[in-house]
């Protein structure tokens, strides 16, 4: 059985339940959230567990979950793991904190199995909400230490257009041996292609994404654009397009749970660049260092009961 056929059948036996007399019984017993939703994100049904654990949003849109958090809930977030599974067709997942009705953090494993049809298109996604609150946070907060943590933290930025893309810094990125330079310029083209569909001028902070062929890696990708003395297409607008990945073990996505406050430190960082002309190693050192300072202090508040 090939890859696609187990991944239909993975959507296929939650949807064709419905067959079934009893099938309302067996999804409500399951200890984890199940919803069908179209490609909209619009939900279409929603089973007991997840209706406990982020409300119920039948016939809303999935990221309507998200209203309380700042500039998320009116559209497709933008770490959405459906944005990957429409380019694959593959299942993947991300981490999401969030509050129950007792206004008490917990964390969400979302993950995302594309329904195929016989043609292979996509018409549906299966989500499954798991509380990992527990195991996932004892095991990453408490039984790692942070200084392990950012040691595994590797970061490169590259400037990139329609036809390829430049390398400006990187880490040694281990993991990649010694293809680093090959991967990097893959994810920057998976990177511009699949998750900015082409826009050049797409700006933002993105993820966690799935790092290619690495499944026990993350990354965390921010897009911003650089004043340039030698841009020559005018669409650019005399800036270059760039790309801040940084890459961690996939248990370790707590580093980046304060969202808002790492993406603030981004913008500030960036914004005092005048020109990409300016960037030297002495630079990409000192912003490396400030960047786990900050994940240190966030990490140092952000333990959670457990």
């Amino acid at each position: 059985m090939n890859d696609q056929i187990d991944i239909a059948l993975s959507g296929k036996i939650i949807e064709n339940l419905s067959e079934f007399k009893n099938f309302e019984v067996i999804l409500n017993s399951l200890p984890f959230g199940i919803s069908v939703q179209n490609i909209d994100r619009a939900v279409l049904y929603e089973n007991e567990k997840a209706k406990e654990l982020t409300g119920s949003f039948k016939l809303r849109n999935c990221f309507n979950r998200w209203e309380h958090l700042p500039d998320e809930g009116e559209k497709i977030c933008k770490d959405c793991p459906a944005i990957i599974s429409l380019l694959d067709k593959s299942p993947h997942k991300i981490f999401r904190k969030t509050l129950n009705k007792n206004s008490k953090e917990f964390f969400l494993e979302i993950q995302i199995i594309p329904i195929l049809e016989k043609d292979g298109s996509i018409n549906k996604f299966v989500e499954v909400l798991t509380d990992v609150t527990k195991q996932e946070s004892a095991k990453v907060l408490v039984d790692k230490p942070v200084e392990t943590l950012l040691n595994e933290l590797q970061l490169s930025i590259s400037k990139y257009g329609q036809i390829g893309g430049e390398i400006l810094f990187k880490d040694e990125i281990s993991f990649l041996q010694d293809k680093v330079s090959d991967y990097i310029q893959k994810l920057t083209m998976f990177t511009y292609i699949g998750v900015f569909q082409n826009n050049f001028y797409q700006e933002g902070f993105f993820g966690p994404l799935p790092v290619l062929d690495k499944p026990e890696k993350s990354m965390m990708v921010y897009s911003f654009r650089l004043n340039s003395e030698n841009v020559t297409d005018p669409r650019k607008e005399g800036k270059e397009p760039c790309l801040l990945m940084m890459f961690f073990d996939r248990d370790n996505y707590f580093m980046f749970e304060k969202r808002n406050v790492i993406l603030s430190f981004l913008n500030q960082e960036i914004s005092k660049i005048v020109k990409i002309e300016d960037l030297n190693n002495n630079w990409f050192d000192n912003f490396k260092m400030d960047l786990k300072n900050l994940i240190t202090k966030n990490l140092s508040g952000s333990k959670i009961e457990i």
